[in-house]
């Protein structure tokens, strides 16, 4: 499930924007889209800065789970939507503790682990926060194949998605700097037609 915030102009913002244009009130859908989709690229910029600091990664392992959807002259809709994938715990600079909650998997919900994290690189080269978290048994396959061993899960922060629903405070201040901006956009947008 992804969260997704649509911005629009309503329809008192449009006829102040034909009111503005004057003669040129015909090129009212373009400049409502052209603020609309400056306004749609800096909002998803700015949330996902937001949420890359709010987990301690880079903005680079959050660009792809924060995306941008333009509009056009017809539907004036811009979107951002978060997806709810979780990025490795490697990749933040936070240390997961024992009797911590963690998502032992991308999709799955957080547990509190009973077991004290540990950073490893395996066989394959793959580095990561692990976890014990089953009793022991018989490994069916790998190099451990026939050896009795607990079995590890990686541990993974919470997504940008989960972030943003359990963070009303980092919503409600990114929403506000976003309609602002949308704001400074429309006028930007008819001081360029006007010229």
């Amino acid at each position: 499930m992804s969260t997704t915030l649509e911005i629009k102009i309503d329809e008192n913002q449009f006829k102040a924007i034909e009111k503005e244009l004057g003669n040129l009130k015909y090129l009212a859908p373009k400049v409502a889209a052209g603020a609309i989709n400056k306004t749609v690229a800096k909002g998803r910029t700015r949330i996902a800065r937001r949420v890359a600091s709010e987990l301690g990664v880079s903005t680079r392992r959050v660009g792809n789970k924060v995306r941008a959807f333009k509009t056009n002259v017809r539907e004036l809709v811009g979107k951002i939507r978060l997806y709810p994938f979780r990025i490795p715990m490697i990749f933040t600079k936070k240390t997961p503790t024992l009797g911590g909650s963690y998502a032992l998997g991308q999709t799955e919900d957080p547990v509190v682990i009973q077991h004290t994290p540990f950073q490893q690189t395996m066989l394959s080269g793959h580095k990561g926060w692990f976890v014990r978290v089953d009793p022991k048994r018989v490994m069916e396959k790998g190099h451990y194949a026939g050896k009795v061993r607990e079995p590890v899960k990686q541990i993974y922060s919470e997504s940008p998605e989960s972030l943003w629903r359990n963070a009303p405070g980092m919503a409600s201040e990114e929403l506000e700097a976003v309609a602002d901006d949308l704001e400074k956009q429309v006028a930007s947008q008819i001081d360029r037609f006007l010229k």
